[in-house]
C-alpha cells in the first residue's frame, strides 16, 4: 500500500520565488525537473534519505479537505518504513511552521487531514 504525506503551503510567491525561501528553511537544494504534464513545473530535492517534490497543484476541496486554499504540494519521500517517513514528515511541518512565512496543510494520501498552521498576524494589521 503506497503511503504519500504532503505538506501544502499557501503563497502568493511564484514557485521561483518561493524554491529559495523553501531552500533556506529546510536546508536542501531544489532541482528543476521538467515533466511532459501541461508543461507543469516542479522542482525536486533528493538528498537520499529525504526526497521533495514541489509543484503548484490542481486539486480540488474533497473530503473536507480545503486543497484549493492552498496553491502548492510539497511531497515528501523516503525513509525505509512508513514510520520513517513520517518522521521525515513531521520534520519538513514543523520547520516550515516554525519559519512563520506560510499558511500549512499536511494530509496523508491526500485523505487523511493531519494538522494545519497559520501564522500569527503581524501588529498592527
Amino acid at each position: 500500500m503506497m503511503h504519500e504525506p504532503s505538506v501544502f503551503i499557501a503563497s502568493d510567491l511564484g514557485i521561483w520565488d518561493l524554491v529559495p525561501v523553501l531552500e533556506d528553511v529546510l536546508g536542501v537544494s531544489f532541482v528543476r525537473r521538467p515533466v511532459d504534464l501541461d508543461d507543469e513545473l516542479t522542482f525536486i530535492h533528493d538528498g537520499g534519505q529525504l526526497g521533495l517534490h514541489l509543484y503548484e497543484h490542481n486539486l480540488e476541496d474533497d473530503l473536507g479537505i480545503p486543497f484549493t486554499e492552498y496553491r502548492y504540494s510539497l511531497d515528501v519521500a523516503g525513509g525505509p518504513t512508513h514510520e520513517a517517513l513520517d518522521e521525515l514528515t513531521r520534520g519538513v511541518f514543523a520547520k516550515l511552521k516554525a519559519s512563520g512565512h506560510f499558511r500549512l496543510m499536511l494530509v496523508d494520501d491526500l485523505q487523511v487531514l493531519h494538522e494545519t498552521f497559520a501564522p500569527a498576524a503581524p501588529p498592527g494589521s
